[in-house]
């Protein structure tokens, strides 16, 4: 396998300090003004420009001289060009023109004004669960349309997430993307060569970049995911090989070892992202986009303007704010707790709390019913008792039998069977 164009850090626009850059900023780039510089990379520089033809600023990434007499380089940054302007979707940075001046190449591109998810985390650290779950979100629905396009990112990864000030998410930087409808002959990328950043490749990648498919992306959305989730890469030690080695056959560990907010429902669907074998990923973003909103978490829900105060940078937004007080407990009840109901009542009907009860107190009444039972079933025992104590006289009898009275306390006589004296 031969490697090339590995990033193993940092995204290919880096920001530069104005102290060191405004000496050799151009005035101006064919009509565009130029404000000052956003970055830069290995192959060339983006400026913050003015277009006064169409009275928009623009990003404006002009490609190094020396870069253009590459070949490969000269397609990849045509390829942008042509990837994007085929995209165009909310979350995807759209590309306004492309073309040469001078014989130097550039791209206009959709500015955005805000930050992108790197600088968060070196910032900030971990983000907040449900912040994360939004940007991931956003960032599948701009792979779902590049797949509809046919289109392979081949380079997904924190820095080229940008968070616009209104809180949109806004994939960008498409300069290693390429078709799957591409022939062989017209690829950037030869087969047995890889072009990726080594903390978000997936294992497929690495070994061939041309294999790379819509599952790829998935694999790096999952690392750049987790990345948010710790603040660390998901392999963060070791050389370039052995991160690579690491992709293709060290499972990933379980990111709620790092942090613990992390529920059990979202930590199902990082794994999953994060297979090494493609065919166990999500096979397409619209999976994705599905598990991700059939995530369920008991945080609260994230608001568009909680994202965008992410790109404002405020402070009351860290993931470091103190949360709410909890909600007071409700009181306790001053009654003993009632016995379960049945299985059948259970299905048919909830037994109502004390606090919602609006009728008579039926655990008071129903002892005091139990008790003038009880009293009642007393009284009719003692009538009948009473009744039988009585005394019986029957000596008036055809046969002239006589009968011991029967007494009330005393021992009874029993009769005898009478007989007859005998003549």
């Amino acid at each position: 396998m031969r490697l090339m164009s590995i990033d193993p850090q940092q995204s290919p626009e880096r920001p530069e300090s104005t102290s060191s850059t405004q000496q050799d900023l151009p005035g101006s780039f064919g009509r565009y003004q130029i404000e000052r510089l956003l970055g830069r990379g290995g192959m060339g520089r983006v400026y913050l420009a003015h277009d006064p033809k169409k009275g928009r600023r623009v990003a404006l990434k002009v490609m190094a001289r020396e870069t253009a007499t590459n070949p490969t380089l000269l397609k990849r940054f045509r390829a942008e060009a042509l990837a994007t302007r085929e995209l165009q979707h909310e979350n995807i940075v759209g590309v306004y023109e492309a073309g040469s001046i001078n014989h130097q190449f550039y791209i206009a591109l959709e500015y955005i004004d805000g930050t992108d998810v790197s600088q968060l985390i070196v910032s900030r650290g971990p983000l907040p669960v449900q912040r994360s779950l939004e940007i991931i979100r956003q960032t599948a629905a701009a792979l779902e349309q590049a797949h509809i396009q046919g289109i392979v990112h081949r380079d997904i990864k924190p820095s080229n997430i940008l968070i616009r000030r209104d809180g949109v998410v806004k994939l960008t930087d498409m300069g290693l993307a390429r078709s799957t409808d591409d022939a062989n002959q017209s690829r950037i990328t030869r087969a047995g060569t890889t072009v990726g950043t080594v903390d978000y490749i997936s294992p497929e990648q690495a070994r061939d970049s041309s294999s790379a498919d819509t599952r790829s992306d998935i694999y790096s959305l999952g690392c750049s995911w987790y990345h948010m989730l710790t603040g660390q890469a998901i392999f963060p030690d070791g050389t370039l090989t052995e991160k690579l080695r690491h992709h293709a056959a060290t499972p990933p560990p379980d990111a709620r070892i790092i942090n613990e907010s992390i529920s059990g429902n979202i930590a199902v669907v990082l794994e999953r992202m994060l297979a090494k074998d493609p065919d166990r990923r999500y096979q397409d973003p619209t999976q994705l986009i599905a598990a991700l909103d059939g995530v369920e978490d008991d945080r609260e829900d994230l608001s568009i303007d909680i994202l965008a105060g992410l790109a404002e940078g405020d402070n009351s937004l860290s993931p470091t704010t103190t949360p709410p007080p909890p909600a007071a407990p409700r009181p306790a009840r001053s009654r003993a707790a009632s016995p379960p109901p049945s299985p059948r009542s259970r299905r048919t009907q909830r037994r109502p709390d004390a606090d919602e009860q609006t009728g008579p107190d039926w655990s008071t009444l129903k002892p005091i019913g139990l008790l003038m039972f009880c009293l009642l079933l007393v009284l009719l025992c003692g009538w009948f008792l009473f009744n039988l104590s009585q005394s019986l006289d029957v000596s008036e009898r055809p046969d002239g039998l006589s009968v011991g009275s029967v007494t009330s306390g005393a021992t009874s006589d029993i009769p005898l069977p009478a007989t007859r004296a005998t003549p």
